[in-house]
Parts: C-alpha cells; sequence; structure tokens
C-alpha cells in the first residue's frame, strides 16, 4: 500500500530556539505566539514547558536524542565520511547500494548493535543512509563523469614532474618564453551536426520530451584550435569530412580560418603540415623570434616532415604526456567546455529558425564562428594557463589529492595481501592504513577494506615504447622520431603469398592441405572477403598443357576470328574428352563493371571444344563476398588483362 501523505519531519528545530520559547511562556507569553516567533511547534513546546515546569531547579535537555538509536557515533561516522571521500577522489567512490552493504559489514566487524533488517538484508536500510547523508552535509550523491583507466593513471607525479622539467629547460634556453608572450597550446576538438539538447520549458509530470535534431549520429567537423598565454587566439582550422575543399564551406566562420578536407573528417600528418604553415602565419615566428608550442603527442602532430618544419622555423614543439591533456592541457581545461556549450546553443538557434531543415556541413563554421566568440575570451584562455600551471609558471599546482587516482596502480614489491575473504572486496586489497584509528577497539574502515589497488603486475615482456613528455624538434627526439618512421616501414607485414606454377599446375612455396584437391580435380570456389587479398600471376606466355584438362576443371580457350583476329573465353568443361578429341563446355561471360570477375549466364552457352584450342588450365576460382549477389562472381588468380576476353 503506497502512503498518500507526507511524511512527519522530527527535529527540525534547534534546542537554542526551544529553550527560548520555553522562557518565553514561563514569562507569560501565550503557547502559540512563542511557537509562531521561535519557529517551532506548539504541540512540542506545550511539551517541554510541562517539563521545566516539574523540574525548573535543573537545566534540561531542549532537543531530541537521537544519537541514542544511531548505529555509529560521530568519530565512527567521521572515519567513515573521509573513506568515502578518499576513494571517490582515487575514482573508484561508493553508490548506496555498497554504501549501505559497507556500512553493514562495519558494524558487523565491530560488534555494534543495529536493527534487525540490517541482519536480514545484510545491508543498511535506506533511512540510515538518507539520514547518515544529512547528519554529514560535506558528502552528497553526485554523478561523476567517465574517465578511462589510461586518463586515471597516466596522471602521475612522475609523468607531471617530467614536463614541468622540460618546460624549465626550454625557458632557460628562450628567456622570452618566461613572459608568455611566445608560448602557444594547440589541440582539435569535434563538432558534429547533431547537438546535445539542452533543457526546455515543458509541461510538468510528463514522461516522453523530445527535442529535434538533424539526424541520430551526425556529421564530425575537426575544429583545430591555437590559444597564446596572453588571453588571445589564432583563427582556427576546420577539416571537413569531404574529398576537396571549398570555399564556401567556411561561411560565417572566424576571420582568416584556414579550411581544409580529408575523406575522414580527421587531422593527419599531411594536413597538420599546412596547420603548422597556418600557426607560422600569423605568429611570424622565425628562428630571430621562436615560439613555444604545447600540444599532445598524436602521431600526426610529431611526424618527421613536422619536426623539420618546425626547427626551420623555429617553433619548438613539447609534447604533453600521454592522457593527461584532460589535466594538463589549456584547452582542454577552460577553454573546450564552454565552446561546445556555445556550439550546442548556436546549433539549437539554428534548427528553431529553420524548421523542417537540417544542418550540414555546410552551416558548422558558421555555428562555430558563433561559439568561438564567445568562448574563446582572454579570461577563459588565461585560466587555462594558469590552472595547468604552465603560465605563470607553477611546477607544484598539482596537489597530493590529484595524484591518488594513480595510487591505486602504485605496486610495491613486498605488497602483502589479505586472506580475509570475508571482509575483502573482490576489486580491493587490505592495506594497511595510513590514519592511525582513534579507537582501540573500533575497527576503522581502511582496516576492514582498505582503499582499492591493483594487484601485482604480471611478469612479461612487453616491447611496446612508452609515451612521455618530449621536446619534439630537439635532436636526440628528433632522430628518435626518424628511427621509428624506419622501424615501422621495416616491420610493415607482408602478405603470405603462394605462388604457383600454372603450366605445370604445381605449388612451389606452399604444399596442398590434405582438404584441398587437385587444381585440376574437381574445383570448389574459395571465398575471400576483398579483392586486395587476390595475387594475380602473369599468363603472357604459355606451354602446351602439362595434362589432359578433366571435368570440373576451368579452362583458357583461343579462337580465330576473321575480323577480330583471337579472341579468348573462359569456360567450365562439364564433359570430358570424347573419341573426336573434343570437350563440351560452358562459357563463362565478363562482367561488364570489373575486368577480372566473370559469371554464368543465365541460359548456359554450351560448346564443344578441340583439345588444341584449350590454351591453358586456370587456377580454382575465388568468390568475391558473401551476399548471393557477390557470390556469383568469380575471380582466378592470374592475370587476364593481356587477352582479347569475351
Amino acid at each position: 500500500m503506497v502512503r498518500n501523505y507526507k511524511r512527519r519531519t522530527l527535529g527540525t528545530f534547534s534546542e537554542e530556539n526551544m529553550r527560548e520559547a520555553v522562557k518565553l511562556v514561563l514569562g507569560g507569553m501565550s503557547l502559540r505566539k512563542a511557537a509562531e516567533q521561535k519557529l517551532v511547534k506548539f504541540q512540542t513546546l506545550a511539551r517541554y514547558v510541562k517539563k521545566q515546569k516539574n523540574d525548573l531547579k535543573s537545566n534540561l535537555r531542549m532537543c531530541p536524542r537521537y544519537d541514542c538509536r544511531l548505529v555509529f557515533n560521530k568519530n565512527q561516522e567521521k572515519q567513515l565520511v573521509n573513506y568515502l571521500i578518499k576513494c571517490s577522489k582515487m575514482c573508484y567512490g561508493l553508490n548506496t547500494v555498497e554504501c549501505k552493504k559497507f556500512a553493514y559489514e562495519l558494524a558487523k566487524k565491530n560488534d555494534l548493535k543495529m536493527p534487525c533488517t540490517w541482519e536480514t538484508n545484510q545491508s543498511a536500510g535506506s533511512e540510515w543512509m538518507s539520514s547518515f547523508l544529512k547528519r554529514n552535509q560535506e558528502i552528497s550523491l553526485r554523478s561523476p563523469e567517465a574517465c578511462s583507466l589510461s586518463r586515471a593513471t597516466s596522471f602521475n607525479r612522475h609523468n607531471v614532474m617530467q614536463f614541468f622539467d622540460k618546460l624549465m629547460t626550454i625557458m632557460k634556453r628562450h628567456p622570452k618564453f618566461s613572459d608568455g608572450s611566445r608560448i602557444y597550446n594547440l589541440d582539435e576538438t569535434g563538432v558534429t551536426t547533431v547537438q546535445s539538447p539542452k533543457k526546455v520549458i515543458a509541461e510538468k509530470g510528463i514522461k516522453r520530451l523530445n527535442k529535434v535534431t538533424s539526424g541520430e549520429r551526425g556529421v564530425l567537423v575537426t575544429v583545430c584550435c591555437i590559444i597564446n598565454a596572453y588571453g588571445y587566439s589564432l583563427p582556427p582550422s576546420f577539416i571537413f569530412p569531404r574529398v576537396n575543399f571549398k570555399n564556401h564551406m567556411l561561411i560565417g566562420a572566424p576571420s582568416g580560418s584556414l579550411g581544409l578536407a580529408t575523406p575522414s573528417g580527421w587531422m593527419n600528418s599531411t594536413l597538420f603540415i599546412e596547420v603548422l604553415d597556418h600557426f607560422i602565419k600569423f605568429t611570424n615566428c622565425s628562428t630571430e623570434n621562436p615560439a613555444l608550442l604545447i600540444m599532445d603527442n598524436h602521431e600526426s602532430h610529431i611526424s618527421l616532415e613536422c619536426i623539420d618544419k618546425a626547427k626551420s622555423n623555429g617553433i619548438t614543439i613539447l609534447t604533453l604526456p600521454p592522457h593527461c591533456s584532460n589535466r594538463m592541457q589549456p584547452l582542454d581545461v577552460s577553454v573546450y567546455g564552454p565552446f561546445k556549450s556555445f556550439y550546442n546553443h548556436s546549433v539549437d538557434s539554428w534548427l528553431q529558425a529553420h524548421p523542417g531543415k537540417t544542418i550540414s556541413i555546410y552551416e558548422v563554421a558558421a555555428c562555430v564562428g558563433k561559439a568561438f566568440e564567445k568562448s574563446m575570451t582572454p579570461s577563459n584562455i588565461k585560466s587555462g594557463f594558469k590552472s595547468t600551471g604552465i603560465f605563470p609558471y607553477d611546477k607544484f599546482i598539482f596537489n597530493d589529492d590529484d595524484f591518488l587516482v594513480s595510487s591505486v596502480t602504485d605496486r610495491q614489491e613486498s605488497q602483502q595481501v589479505s586472506t580475509d575473504n570475508n571482509s575483502t572486496s573482490p576489486s580491493l586489497v587490505n592495506i594497511s592504513p595510513t590514519e592511525a584509528s582513534t579507537s582501540k577497539t573500533f575497527v576503522s574502515p581502511e582496516d576492514l577494506r582498505g582503499y582499492p589497488k591493483a594487484e601485482a603486475r604480471k611478469t612479461r615482456v612487453n616491447n611496446r615504447r612508452k609515451g612521455k613528455s618530449t621536446i619534439a624538434t630537439d635532436t636526440p627526439e628528433k632522430d628518435s622520431t626518424e628511427e621509428n618512421n624506419i622501424n615501422k616501414i621495416k616491420h610493415v607485414p607482408k602478405k603470405n603469398k603462394i605462388k604457383k606454377n600454372l603450366f605445370s599446375n604445381e605449388i612451389k612455396q606452399k604444399p596442398p592441405s590434405s582438404d584441398e584437391e587437385d587444381i585440376c580435380g574437381k574445383i570448389t570456389p574459395t571465398v575471400v572477403t576483398s579483392e586486395d587479398e587476390i595475387d594475380y600471376e602473369d599468363l603472357t606466355t604459355y606451354d602446351e598443357l602439362a595434362k589432359e584438362p578433366k571435368e570440373g576443371d576451368y579452362v583458357l580457350v583461343q579462337f580465330k576470328t576473321v575480323k577480330e583476329g583471337t579472341v579468348y573465353y573462359v569456360g567450365k568443361i562439364i564433359k570430358e574428352k570424347d573419341e573426336e578429341t573434343d570437350v563440351e563446355i560452358s562459357f563463362l561471360r565478363r562482367y561488364k563493371k570489373s575486368f577480372e570477375k566473370f559469371h554464368m549466364p543465365d541460359v548456359p552457352d554450351l560448346a564443344s571444344v578441340s583439345v588444341k584450342d584449350v590454351l591453358q588450365i586456370l587456377p580454382k576460382p575465388k568468390v568475391v563476398g558473401h551476399t548471393k549477389r557477390q557470390q556469383s562472381y568469380l575471380m582466378f588468380e592470374v592475370d587476364l588483362s593481356n587477352f582479347n576476353l569475351k
């Protein structure tokens, strides 16, 4: 049965207000007037007045004593609160269900008096949870943002200090950078034609509320922004998902914007050269007027050609530690958040002004132009550089709490794992508490469960190069980049080609498997997923047949005509040689749109052909694709382009 009345709240008055109200009543004021003046219930006030009249000499308690029914006392609850706060800072916060179960485990471990429902459900009740949150105002139920494990563990003190050490090295090398006028930050972000709808005014209590968008997923356009530590920004660069860029794609974009195009819409090393030219144009950087460019270490940013161009134009490239841009990149910290909000608002406004129309990539530049002007403000940009410690330079901008996330994967050689299965969660490892318990008998949350800790790493060989913050334009790093590019070219996996001698019908490199029949036997077409997997052999020269053609073989047949000379057909033998040395062949037709594909005609084209006209036995064909229509086309591992095929 559902309650249809509002539950009465208990203990909503303070002891001071109740004591003053009792004094007013004892001084001659009426109950209702005193209760109204001190904001207390007059029924409750009457009860305390009666108690005070019966015992005028003693100092009575003027508020309910709910702490007599608490499971944990104030000191114990404070330890639980500190534990929950620290777990949340480590990105392993507990939800209400886990918190209630943990509270039950903690009470049971300490043999505390608890309600019988806790024992039945092996969990604390919902009323205890709500009261616990009310008693401890420093904690509340929050919605966390998703954070990948790479970001959570890569942002550690070692990586951060390494970045700031390299930044200080550059500033000592170029004293001009110390005032921030030549420090820039570059980063890309993606905008789509489908916005994230904001809140709208609608009817109360409605369960389904929609707002129109241009599509389901949208088309991505990459925007590359560059900001300076002085608080100004350079015109952005747009990368449109097209083969060729057209000038009308930039209608409404900020003045001086650069337009580029690539089929994927993503940045690559070729386009980044043009972005670098765009940066050089607006910053006038040279060897006499150097500039510091801070960006992430994406492979499109640190190609050998980009590094050479940067060095020749006085640009020093400093890369951020991997997976740390959300905390250490000024654009991500304070600029892109407002930019995305203003962009969504611009798209909403456009759709509102053009009902029944969908937004395309040709309207993206105008929406970005409005958002760019509102978000790229000096205060936002300066705040980003300041909060990351880049300018003004602050090596210790991040405190110990900021590095709590990475402490989960700080592994020790002599790590002791508890074997108490009753008190340890599968995802947590008991470790010695960092803070001593204030009570000798009370088992603290740290002693019971411990903070999240990763298991010992398995010893295995990993040849993968670990990323780090680098000065990409320095000679050692440049040489390392060049060496890596050479190694990538050397280690490109080659296809395992199976070369066949088509004229002797024997495989040279790879012997046939037991389940494969001889190439001259009955042929079962093999399915391949793409045409790139077929290695074509040259068939411009040929010898006499090594074997006589048999039923099921695919052959190349030649015919001599008066008008066209010698023409060739591909066919399948359906009947072997008879007494007149002829074979019966069902001829295939060449696919009009592709020279390499053949198919059987709807009406079989049958003919008897002399064995002398059979030029060569072809290898078994391959079927391209998976659909019924695609599997009707056959392809052969021979080059037939030099033959006049019909």
